[in-house]
C-alpha cells in the first residue's frame, strides 16, 4: 500500500553526467520523518554521487528535489543546510588544525554580547554532544589531527547532529577505524599486512598522506617484498576491502615455497581487476 504521507525529502528522475558517463539516470527516493533508508549498490553505481546531489556538493542535470512537499533549490552546501539536510561524506571533511568544539562550530560560530567567539559556550555544547556519541572522549584541548580515525569520525557525526537535522546522510561507511586495530595488533606481536600504509593512503574516508602516493611498480615492489617477509606459519591478519576485491586466504603451495595470496569474487569481478 502506498504511503499517503508527504515525504520529507523527495528526489524524484534525479539525473546527472560527467562527460558522456551517466553517474545517475532516473534516480528517485523518497525519505518519511523517522526513517532510517540503506542506499545500496556496487561500487560506481551512484550512490555517493546522489547523495551529493541531495548535500549540494554537485548540481543535477535533470529532476526535482522536494523538502516537505515543496520544491527545493540546493545549488551548494549552505543551502542543503538551510533545508535542514547534514552530510557526513566518506571524506570526512574536518578542519584538521582545530579542536572538536571550532569543528563542531565551524562557519556558525557562537558569539558573546561583544561579537567575540563564544569559547566556553562552544566547548560546553561540544561535551554535551560529544559525550552523546563517545562518553570516554576527553580529547576536547587537542586539534583534530591529534585525533584517531574514529574520534575524528565522532567529531563529525557530531557535527552532523548539533542542531538536531531532520535528515542526516552518511555517505558510505564513515570510517570503521580498521587501520587502528591492525597497527595496534602489530605493536602486539601479531602478524599484520596493511595495504594501507604500503600505498601510503589512509583509505576512502582520509585520503592522501604527506608525501604522495607511490607510483604503481613502486607499490607491486613493496607488495612483493611485504608478502617475502611473511612467516606463513603465523596466522595474519589483512584489512577487507571493498566488495569487489577480498583477500580471504593466504598459504604456501606443498609443490614450491612461494607465496599465493587468494582473491575471491564473481567472475565479472576478477575479470575488472584483471585477475585469472
Amino acid at each position: 500500500m502506498k504511503d499517503q504521507r508527504t515525504p520529507l525529502v523527495e528526489m524524484k528522475n534525479i539525473s546527472i553526467s560527467f562527460g558522456g558517463i551517466h553517474a545517475v539516470e532516473n534516480a528517485s527516493v523518497d525519505l518519511f520523518p523517522g526513517e532510517v533508508v540503506a542506499l545500496l549498490g556496487h561500487n560506481g553505481a551512484g550512490k555517493s554521487t546522489l547523495i551529493k546531489i541531495l548535500s549540494g556538493a554537485y548540481r543535477r542535470d535533470g529532476g526535482d528535489i522536494l523538502i516537505n512537499g515543496e520544491d527545493a533549490d540546493i545549488r551548494n552546501p549552505r543551502d542543503a543546510k538551510k533545508y535542514g539536510i547534514e552530510t557526513i561524506y566518506q571524506t570526512l571533511a574536518v578542519a584538521d588544525n582545530v579542536d572538536a568544539a571550532a569543528n563542531l562550530y565551524l562557519g556558525r560560530e557562537l558569539k558573546t554580547k561583544w561579537g567575540t567567539l563564544d569559547d566556553v559556550a562552544m566547548e560546553a555544547s561540544a561535551r554535551e554532544v560529544m559525550g552523546r556519541l563517545n562518553p570516554n572522549f576527553r580529547r576536547f584541548k587537542e586539534p583534530v589531527k591529534a585525533l584517531s580515525g574514529g574520534q575524528r569520525q565522532s567529531v563529525a557525526i557530531a557535527r552532523a547532529i548539533l542542531k538536531d537535522a531532520p535528515v542526516i546522510v552518511l555517505d558510505g561507511n564513515t570510517g570503521s577505524a580498521k587501520t587502528d586495530i591492525l597497527q595496534r595488533l602489530a605493536r602486539r606481536g601479531h602478524q599484520v599486512f596493511d595495504l594501507e600504509a604500503l600505498a601510503n593512503h589512509r583509505g576512502s574516508l582520509f585520503g592522501a598522506m604527506p608525501g604522495g602516493q607511490p607510483s604503481q611498480k613502486l607499490f607491486e615492489s613493496r607488495l612483493a617484498v611485504a608478502l617475502e617477509q611473511l612467516d606463513p606459519a603465523r596466522p595474519l591478519l589483512v584489512e577487507a576491502e571493498s566488495s569487489c576485491c577480498s583477500f580471504v586466504d593466504w598459504r604456501i603451495e606443498e609443490q614450491h615455497s612461494d607465496l599465493r595470496l587468494v582473491v575471491t569474487g564473481s567472475p565479472q569481478q576478477l575479470a575488472a581487476l584483471n585477475v585469472g
